[in-house]
């Protein structure tokens, strides 16, 4: 098993993670999602995060996407979620609370 992971902007100037997960070659975009979320958290014996569940810590963050032409019905969502290009942070949420927008 593996996982991904920052721990400074000297190896990641932005700190996103999706571009490091990105880099990963032959991945689907669900995989690399997962790689991220409940893959890393099982990783790290951490079984109160990784998703968002009732008792979970309530971690997330919103993204705004830049085409207003995709259509939603047919995209793949894991697909406009790991798109660094596609979609920007808007919004940052740590323990339920916004930290950042």
């Amino acid at each position: 098993q593996y996982g991904i992971g920052t721990d400074s902007k000297a190896s990641n100037h932005d700190l996103d993670l999706r571009k490091e997960a990105n880099a990963i070659p032959g991945l689907s975009a669900k995989a690399r999602f997962a790689l991220l979320t409940n893959k890393a958290a099982g990783l790290l014996k951490r079984n109160d995060l990784g998703s968002l569940d009732i008792g979970k810590a309530a971690d997330w963050v919103v993204l705004e996407l830049q085409d207003p032409n995709i259509d939603l019905a047919t995209a793949d969502p894991f697909e406009l979620i790991m798109d660094t290009e596609m979609t920007i942070v808007k919004e940052v949420y740590i323990d339920g609370y916004c930290r950042y927008k």
